[in-house]
């Protein structure tokens, strides 16, 4: 990664019903952000919903 080239740093929350889906939604996740933002690097953290960020919002997963 070059000084140049965009990257992210995200919080994530992920609902219960899909934890055992995490790795795809983070391969879903980095695939859109290259796709569609040219970000080729991105750190994903993922959260509880019970624990999640204050302010943070839960999307669906599909």
């Amino acid at each position: 990664m070059g000084e140049h080239d965009a990257s992210l740093d995200a919080r994530v929350v992920v609902e219960m019903s899909a934890w055992n889906e995490l790795e795809k939604i983070k391969d879903g996740i980095k695939q859109a952000l290259e796709k569609e933002f040219s970000v080729t690097h991105s750190t994903l953290e993922f959260e509880h919903p019970d624990y999640k960020h204050e302010g943070a919002n839960t999307y669906k997963h599909s």
